[in-house]
């Protein structure tokens, strides 16, 4: 039988055989680790201490007695860890002889590598140090982000955590959270307004409606009795009159529970006084019923109202250059009794180019006023083929009017054959306004054209009329 010194014998001569043999170690290499391993330890032990202490000290000077938010300190209370157990690790491996400074750089590239992978993780912990400096919220405030309701449970460097009225536990990144509207609850005003909303019929009394809604928010307990309850008469509806009672409470925790209540404590009331609660009223007529429909017989001609309308896209590059063409193009339209859709193109909508394009739509419309020709504005997002496609057929326009460009490029839409591309694309004509303003006749006869099989004009309608033979 072997004895337990033959075991442990044959258990160290199989791990240098499978172990240290292929790695290229000895034994002495072994008992030079193993012989700093506890020194190791020992070094991560007394700085994990002394971060311990140093969190304890502050907690009890400098951050005690509320002098200090309690999210700032413990913010700092986990950074100072953090720091002084990053410090104790460097200091721990000069026990193996390690040569920190190239440790450093080391970590220095990788943590630059990791950054980039780890953006969100990033952008959560800016997000949670901002929401510890701005401080819209606190641990037990009843608050709202996008569609969650609830209570603050904690906020994290990476996520804040919400226990919602449902009891659902939601952990939110704080990249988000700094992203979002918060509606906060509690903090400072822990007033709420609720609104309810009642109606009642035309045929019943408005001031009885109003007095009862306001019974039923004196008699609710949790209504608060100032600021004062208020009734609204919020708008004149297809079949009633639109009512809203405005009251406060006092805990915005009830607010579902209380609007509930006082609905349902409404309706009690309008029941018991013969307040209606209009249902919706429709009136149906057979089309045999319906009086037949006009046509323009000899004598009479169509208005414009009773027509398609005409209209002219007029797809602009902003200010400068409708200022340059506004004159020409509406003089065109005027000829063509035509109305101004005026287009302004941006890859992404803005305030900016909100304004932009309506300084550009100002400039058509100074000019449209003196020749009677209506404009109307539209800021489009996207590429110029698409967007400039998309208009026309949300406006029914019978032409496009572009602007040819002065330089090889076209400045706004990168393009110099926006012309060519947009007659391949489209099916309506293409009319170019050079800088020489003078447009080409057949591209104007072809949009006369396009406008007539679109929305003939009132005299043609009524000639084609007064030539038909009689029924």
């Amino acid at each position: 039988m072997a004895t337990p010194g033959a075991l442990w014998q044959a258990l160290v001569d199989q791990v240098y055989r499978y172990v240290l043999g292929p790695a290229g170690l000895t034994g002495a290499d072994v008992a030079w680790f193993f012989d700093r391993i506890i020194p190791f330890f020992i070094i991560l032990g007394l700085f994990l201490l002394a971060a311990r202490i140093l969190v304890w000290v502050l907690d009890h000077t400098i951050f005690s007695g509320g002098r200090v938010d309690p999210m700032i300190a413990q913010l700092v209370d986990r950074l100072l860890s953090v720091l002084v157990m990053f410090i104790g690790f460097s200091v721990a491996l000069l026990v193996f002889h390690v040569n920190i400074f190239s440790l450093a750089l080391t970590l220095g590239l990788v943590g630059a590598a990791l950054a980039l992978g780890f953006q969100n993780t990033v952008a959560n912990i800016m997000g949670g140090i901002a929401l510890v400096t701005d401080r819209p919220f606190e641990v037990g405030d009843r608050v709202q982000v996008g569609e969650f309701w609830g209570d603050v449970e904690d906020i994290g460097l990476r996520s804040t955590r919400i226990l919602t009225a449902r009891r659902e536990y939601v952990v939110i990144p704080n990249r988000l959270m700094d992203e979002r509207e918060i509606w906060n609850y509690t903090k400072r005003y822990p007033e709420l307004r609720i609104d309810v909303p009642m109606s009642i019929s035309y045929d019943s009394d408005r001031r009885l409606a109003r007095a009862l809604m306001l019974q039923a928010a004196r008699e609710h307990t949790s209504v608060l009795a100032f600021p004062r309850p208020e009734v609204l008469v919020r708008a004149h509806g297809d079949n009633g009159v639109h009512m809203e009672l405005w009251c406060y409470i006092g805990e915005a925790r009830q607010r579902y529970r209380v609007e509930s209540e006082l609905l349902a404590r409404c309706q009690d009331l309008f029941e018991e006084n013969g307040v209606e609660i209009p249902w919706p009223y429709r009136t149906l007529v057979y089309k045999k019923d319906m009086p037949a429909p006009q046509r323009a017989g000899p004598g009479r001609s169509l208005t414009r109202a009773e027509l398609r309308p005409r209209r002219l896209l007029v797809a602009t590059a902003g200010a400068t250059p409708a200022l340059n063409k506004a004159q020409t193009i509406i003089s065109m339209a005027k000829d063509l009794e035509a109305d101004v859709v005026v287009s302004y193109i941006v890859p992404r909508t803005s305030l900016v180019s909100q304004r932009e394009g309506e300084r550009a739509a100002d400039i058509f419309s100074a000019a449209a006023k003196r020749a009677g020709v209506s404009v109307k504005l539209r800021v489009e997002e996207g590429q110029v083929i698409d967007a400039i496609g998309r208009v026309v057929r949300q406006e029914s326009c019978g032409a496009v009017v572009i602007g040819a460009p002065r330089s090889p490029v076209l400045l706004a839409w990168n393009r110099a054959n926006v012309a060519e591309r947009l007659r391949d694309a489209l099916d309506v004509p293409v009319v170019v306004v050079p800088p020489s303003q003078e447009i080409d006749p057949e591209e104007v006869a072809a949009a006369r054209a396009s406008l007539d099989s679109i929305a003939p004009l009132a005299d043609a309608q009524a000639t084609d009329d007064e030539g038909a033979a009689p029924p």
